[in-house]
């Protein structure tokens, strides 16, 4: 059964978009300068913590990010950027950009993909892995309002 879309990660977000940002600006901010050369990246060699933040940028390649997240949750159910576990399915499920009901089988999969990562935290009865269930729930709560939105 294929879930979600399979999207070419040896290709950049610029490629996959047809958007090209332009040359590197000479900004002083950081945020402007790490956003212009990850677009530069094939998608496979973003970090987490990469596409955990161009994911919580509304507008910014959602339905390429979300399956590749998608596909990142499935090899590792906790994937994180280094602060909290789990990190990266929370930020696909409050990803605002992606069309989920186009895609039910996107949505029933993410859904189970969310209970196992949640019965993995139960799992381990740490604070860390509290919080992180937590985390998780808040997220799968927005992900379920937004879903149930008449438009």
């Amino acid at each position: 059964m294929n879930r979600c879309p399979r999207i070419d990660v040896t290709k950049t977000l610029g490629e996959l978009t047809g958007v090209d940002w332009g040359p590197v600006p000479d900004d002083p901010r950081v945020s402007v300068h790490e956003r212009h050369v990850t677009r530069r990246k094939p998608l496979g060699k973003w970090t987490n913590r990469e596409l955990i933040r161009f994911l919580c940028i509304v507008g910014e390649g959602e339905e390429i990010l979300v399956p590749v997240a998608i596909e990142r949750i499935e090899a590792d159910l906790l994937a994180a950027s280094g602060s909290r576990r789990g990190e990266l399915l929370g930020a696909v499920l409050e990803a605002g950009g992606f069309n989920w009901r186009a895609c039910p089988e996107c949505v029933r999969h993410i859904r189970e993909l969310c209970g196992r990562a949640i019965s993995q935290l139960r799992e381990d009865e740490s604070h860390d892995s509290l919080v992180a269930e937590l985390h998780l729930f808040r997220s799968l709560s927005i992900f379920e309002r937004r879903l149930s939105v008449v438009e």
